[in-house]
């Protein structure tokens, strides 16, 4: 065992892509750890704002001076963050990010308006994706590339489209987890940008269902923009489907490959109405196609929130609400009992 492990990792090495040695000195911290020193350093940097402005505020107040001491705030989180090997240089270089990111937001605000159409959210967009492939941070990363997602659908938000920048996240994201093996030595950081994005893809499915458009006072939306966005969602699920057929992990019959297209097809109709099914159940076929606990976890919850969201604002009584859920249950067991059983036969039939 003890050999074939040896080999594997020599053969990994071998192929560029980096494995550290075991010991307790280079195990990682859990991803737990790492998500409380996301929110302590989220935290953190309002104390550290707090310090920059009163410390500097003639300087602060200017949206120049608050543009340069952002760019210097990012500069020493990036030399932090580059020669930190322990949790309390992290969250000291993760919090100067921050506010850092915040007075940059604020020297743009100042600038430009963020509540009508102009470039304030392309601008954040366009600084938070540039953090997110720059410092050198697992955690920074992640969140960095989350607060890309959400200004990019803002800035497109503004102009009408709501519907779409949940669909071309969720394309995204499931073009980088189908090809994260295609740069092996830039794994580690693939894997922060791709958890950055599916966090970033919930967050913009829970912010579309909850109405953000009202509060943007936008309330002539596109009305081609859902169609747009649910076409777009779509491509994500069937190139999705068509990836992991193309692996050839088994081989399905001509009616499995039909059943599956033709359960695509309703899916997206249905995500007309349900908001985020379409997302949801991408994501999760995404983690079970990659072996992703993770992602499967976004999934659920993200499918668990469309439907149980679409189920409390329906216009209809209790009763018929109750009626839906039991026919809905059958059907669902029905299909269960129907793929279960073809198998079957067709193993008896060949026995």
């Amino acid at each position: 065992m003890t050999m074939s492990s040896n080999n594997l990792i020599d053969q990994l090495r071998k192929a560029g892509i980096p494995v550290a040695d075991t010991g307790p000195a280079d195990r990682e911290s859990p991803w737990y750890v790492k998500a409380l020193q996301g929110f302590s350093g989220w935290f953190a940097s309002f104390f550290v704002l707090g310090f920059l402005a009163l410390a500097l505020q003639p300087v602060v107040e200017g949206a120049f001076g608050a543009f340069i001491i952002g760019l210097t705030a990012l500069a020493g989180a990036f030399a932090i963050l580059r020669v930190a090997r322990n949790e309390f240089l992290e969250h000291l270089g993760l919090s100067i990010s921050l506010a850092g990111q915040l007075l940059v937001a604020f020297s743009a605000a100042q600038t430009w308006d963020f509540d009508v159409v102009g470039p304030f959210w392309w601008i954040m967009a366009g600084l938070q994706l540039a953090l997110a492939i720059v410092m050198p941070n697992f955690m920074h990363r992640v969140v960095s590339m989350g607060f890309a997602c959400m200004s990019f659908s803002a800035a497109l938000f503004s102009i009408g489209l709501f519907f779409v920048p949940g669909s071309l996240v969720l394309l995204a994201t499931v073009s980088l987890w189908l090809n994260e093996f295609r740069l092996p030595q830039r794994i580690h950081e693939l894997h922060a940008l791709g958890y950055g994005l599916a966090l970033g893809l919930v967050a913009i499915t829970l912010l579309a269902r909850l109405g953000w458009l009202s509060d943007f006072g936008l309330q002539a939306a596109h009305f081609w923009s859902a169609w747009l966005g649910e076409a777009l969602a779509l491509m994500a699920l069937l190139y999705l489907i068509v990836s992991v057929l193309k692996r050839r992990l088994f081989e399905p019959r001509q009616f499995m490959i039909r059943l599956v297209f033709f359960s695509a097809a309703v899916i997206g109709v249905l995500s007309l109405q349900v908001t985020g099914l379409v997302q949801g159940t991408t994501l999760l076929l995404l983690a079970f196609a990659v072996g992703n606990r993770l992602l499967a976890g976004l999934g659920v919850a993200t499918l668990l929130y469309a439907v149980s969201s679409y189920y409390y604002w329906l216009d209809i009584t209790l009763l018929e609400k109750s009626g839906t859920l039991l026919a809905l249950g059958l059907v669902l067991l029905a299909v269960r009992w129907f793929v279960i059983r073809r198998p079957n036969n067709r193993g008896q039939h060949n026995a």
